[in-house]
């Protein structure tokens, strides 16, 4: 029997139309992605979701989806949807944990659980969105945050513990971010300078005069900031004196103010 010459041909298109249709599913998934998204960013402007809708997001598969349900959560802060806060503080995904970690310092104290079981997440991006909400939230967080830099190794990490640690209440941590002073890390030394010159009055000072000397320009004018509308010691006036007559313009600038 002769062999049709049409059946080479209709192989192929069927072959093909198996391989588009495979290759439009995704695409299909990917719109319904972005169409879901596109409704939770639209319910920002819209007064946020309804509380009904939160359990069909909670199951949601799409990691994306959660996520945008945390941006949600961050941007509208509601104490009604703390347990939607709690859950996705739990994700397995860490990009989710982190909007909902964002969430949570938003909420304050009563969120407080979700962020200490975050502080030593095996995820840095994790840690360093606890540690924001940790500092942000200030109450009750002070002895968690001290023991969190003394171990912590990531350098955004620590960067994070120690510029936001001027929201914790008390002066316990100034020694603590004060002890970074000398730090190799410029990053680190900068944060440092931060938190200690957003710290009123002189408690921070022996810290900043080491700092105001530091051979990085910008960590040197970060420090100089922290003088400002304070009573100055002799040592004070010293170390911005010195910083007046060197040749660092930004520097000197920063201690004009």
């Amino acid at each position: 029997m002769k062999r049709s010459p049409l059946r080479p041909l209709l192989a192929g298109s069927v072959v093909g139309v198996v391989a588009l249709l495979a290759a439009v599913q995704p695409l299909a998934a990917q719109t319904a992605s972005e169409k879901t998204e596109a409704e939770i960013l639209f319910s920002q402007d819209a007064g946020g979701l309804p509380r009904a809708a939160w359990g069909g997001l909670l199951q949601e598969t799409r990691p994306e989806i959660r996520q945008a349900a945390g941006r949600l959560l961050a941007s509208r802060p509601d104490p009604k949807l703390l347990f939607a806060v709690r859950r996705l503080a739990e994700d397995p995904v860490p990009a989710v944990r982190v909007e909902a970690l964002i969430a949570a310092g938003r909420l304050g104290v009563a969120a407080r659980s979700s962020i200490m079981a975050n502080l030593a997440h095996k995820d840095p991006a994790v840690r360093q969105a606890a540690a924001w909400a940790a500092c942000a939230v200030g109450e009750g967080f002070a002895e968690p945050i001290l023991r969190r830099i003394l171990v912590e190794r990531d350098i955004a990490v620590q960067e994070t513990l120690l510029g936001q640690a001027w929201r914790l209440p008390g002066r316990a941590w100034i020694p603590r971010v004060g002890g970074f002073a000398r730090h190799a890390e410029p990053r680190l030394r900068r944060a440092a300078a931060a938190s200690l010159a957003r710290t009123p009055g002189s408690w921070s000072h022996g810290a900043l005069r080491i700092l105001i000397e530091d051979e990085n320009e910008v960590v040197a004018a970060t420090a100089a900031r922290g003088f400002g509308g304070v009573e100055l010691r002799d040592e004070d006036r010293a170390a911005l004196l010195r910083a007046l007559t060197g040749d660092r313009p930004r520097v000197q600038v920063a201690a004009c103010q």
